[in-house]
């Protein structure tokens, strides 16, 4: 390296900054690259076995049904934290060709948790307490899912043959003030079983039921279901 007078640069200096910097910057560089694989090995990882946990959980129900509960756990390794989960867990290493803050080695643990598929029980009580069933807008509540007043009972007539047609109570069919309101009544219409209503289209709201499950203290003013409640 020629030196100069002070008043000039010193030719060379760049150089030297190149070679004190760039070791530097290239270690950040390798350093961000490796950390994102280990993140990538994670998530592969992780995504993997929760495949398997699926998958085990999937077939938890054969193995209820057999008698042999959980042996599916024990021969592949999973754990099963209760009887209605199915739990896996997997401590990995990731290895770096060098020291990134002294670490060369980055040990990670996976754990992943699946419920069973075991079914589920529509007349299971929640802390013992009466679960109940009410429709949107409803007036009442039923004590059954499959009570024909909120699971229908679809049928198709001519409109002709209407005024002949009775419900399952005795009683007449009427024009749907939704859906046949200041119309002609059409060649087919659409009843139920226990309604009271004659309907041009099987999308009226007449014919929909949002029903949602609760607990039999939350249903409010609504009284019981005469048909289900009984």
């Amino acid at each position: 390296m020629k030196c100069l007078r002070k008043d000039r640069l010193l030719r060379g200096s760049l150089t030297v900054e190149c070679a004190l910097v760039l070791p530097l910057f290239m270690f950040f560089i390798l350093s961000v690259i490796y950390m994102t694989g280990l993140f990538r090995t994670q998530t592969v990882s992780e995504t993997s076995m929760m495949q398997k946990a699926q998958l085990l959980a999937r077939d938890a129900y054969v193995g209820e049904a057999a008698g042999i509960d959980d042996s599916l756990g024990k021969v592949t390794g999973a754990i099963t934290g209760n009887k209605d989960q199915v739990v896996l867990m997997s401590l990995s290493s990731y290895h770096v060709p060098f020291n990134i803050f002294g670490l060369s080695d980055f040990n990670y643990r996976l754990r992943v948790a699946a419920r069973k598929w075991t079914g589920y029980d529509i007349n299971e009580e929640s802390d013992d307490e009466e679960i109940v069933y009410v429709a949107k807008n409803g007036i009442v509540y039923h004590r059954s899912p499959n009570c024909t007043h909120i699971n229908l009972d679809i049928h198709v007539v001519s409109g002709a043959s209407l005024d002949s047609c009775r419900n399952e109570d005795g009683c007449k069919y009427y024009p749907c003030e939704r859906c046949m309101k200041k119309k002609k009544m059409p060649s087919v219409v659409f009843i139920t079983s226990w309604g009271t209503c004659a309907h041009s289209s099987k999308d009226c709201s007449g014919l929909k039921r949002s029903v949602r499950a609760v607990p039999i203290s939350q249903v409010g003013g609504l009284g019981p279901c005469s048909k289900c409640s009984r």
